[in-house]
Formats: structure tokens, C-alpha cells, sequence
């Protein structure tokens, strides 16, 4: 396998052969056709095998602390590739689709709940991404100062937060509700703009301000960013 991989590349391996050929590496001298298959049936996708958390994996047979190095390892370093363009500060984000791409490639591999805080300036560009902190899969605690001191150090003029549901759906909780209008009204103190909110789940990442019955969110979200610009659409 490896010496057709090497002549061919990954164009005609299954998904399972490429994770049978990656275990290689962690379980020496193993068959593990059987445990890439089990891998893919419990955890549904490649994207779902590279999400799973440690006690999730470690649940397969076989499955060692080497493997889950491993795959926290490729997920980590697939997650900085996709997301490190040389142009992503030369982009105006200034339509939710890019907005979304954006966040969709942030968040490839991250397989517990994670807030990221954009920050942009006065022409939309990107000032900097920064991951704000992260914590179970359950729940977040959304640390607002953190972001507020940031946007501030940055003389930013806009900020977008993004969080993650893994394994669920993009639908906003009544905590995420919450906590959007705390952060939107302490940056607007400010003087600075939350532009939106995204929710990654399930490969879509998906605006809650612009759709929200809140009236301070709807307020805040009065001069929504298009969807797309007349060049994506």
C-alpha cells in the first residue's frame, strides 16, 4: 500500500485504506484493515475518526495512547494548514460566506468546544484570529473581558466570535443567546461592532445575530453583512 501510495498519491485509496495505511505508524507489524473499518463504522467519517476525543478512541480495540497521539497530531497539523492562507489578511470580509469559509477551515479537526474571536478593522480586513479558550463539549465559558481587552489592544472595528457544536447541530442554545448579548453590549460600549456569531457544526457554519428575535441582538445585527456579494452569488 505504501508503494502504491508513493506512485500514485491518495487519489484511488478508500477512506478506510488511507486510515489502515496511517495506523501503520502507532500499531507496528498489525493487521489493521479491521480496526480502520471499526473506526469509520463508530465514529461515521474520516472527519469524525480526527474528532473524536481520547476516551472515545481508546473505547476501540487496539486503540493506544500512540494512536491517539496520532491522530491528535495529523488533526492539529491539518486544522494549521487549512487555516494558514497567505492572503487571509489581503480578503475584505465583508459578506457572512466568507466569513464562513473562514471559520469552516478553523475549525477542521477540533474536536471539543472551542471559541475563536476575529477581529477586523475599518475595511473588514483580518486583523488576527485568535483562538479565546475552549472547554468540554457541553458547554463553554464564554470569558468576555478577554475579548474585550483584546478588540480594545487591537483597535479593531469589528470583532466576529465563532464557536463550535461537535457532533451536533447549528442551532443556538439559550446560553449561546446569552452570552452573545453580553459580549455585544460590552463591545459596544466601546465603541466596537459584534458583527455576528457563528455556530460550526456538522461541516456548515451558520450567523445567529442576523436571525435572532432579540432585540438587542437584532439591533446590533441592523446592518447585517450580506449573505454574499454579487461576484459570489
Amino acid at each position: 500500500m505504501r508503494d502504491r501510495f508513493l506512485r500514485a498519491g491518495g487519489e484511488g485509496f478508500a477512506d478506510h485504506e488511507l486510515l489502515e495505511m496511517l495506523l501503520y505508524n502507532s500499531i507496528p507489524r498489525r493487521d489493521t484493515n479491521e480496526i480502520a473499518h471499526e473506526l469509520l463504522y463508530r465514529f461515521g467519517s474520516l472527519r469524525g475518526v480526527f474528532e473524536a476525543s481520547p476516551e472515545e478512541l481508546k473505547e476501540i480495540d487496539m486503540i493506544g495512547d500512540s494512536s491517539v497521539v496520532l491522530f491528535r497530531l495529523f488533526s492539529e497539523i491539518m486544522r494549521r494548514y487549512v487555516s494558514q492562507s497567505d492572503d487571509s489578511k489581503e480578503i475584505k470580509y465583508d459578506t457572512v460566506a466568507k466569513i464562513s469559509e473562514f471559520f469552516l477551515h478553523k475549525y477542521v479537526g477540533v474536536g471539543v468546544e472551542t471559541v475563536y474571536a476575529m477581529f477586523l478593522d475599518n475595511s473588514y480586513r483580518l486583523i488576527d484570529c485568535k483562538k479565546m479558550f475552549e472547554g468540554s463539549i457541553s458547554s463553554v465559558g464564554f470569558e468576555a473581558r478577554k475579548i474585550y481587552e483584546t478588540a480594545f489592544a487591537y483597535r479593531a472595528m469589528g470583532v466576529v466570535i465563532a464557536h463550535n457544536h461537535p457532533g451536533g447541530i447549528a442551532i443556538p442554545s439559550s446560553d449561546d443567546i446569552n452570552a452573545t448579548v453580553m459580549i455585544a453590549t460590552g463591545l459596544d460600549m466601546l465603541g466596537i461592532k459584534l458583527i455576528e456569531h457563528m455556530i460550526v457544526a456538522s461541516e456548515r457554519c451558520v450567523p445567529i445575530m442576523r436571525f435572532s428575535e432579540n432585540p438587542t441582538l437584532k439591533n446590533a445585527a441592523r446592518d447585517s453583512l450580506p449573505i454574499y456579494s454579487d461576484k459570489e452569488g
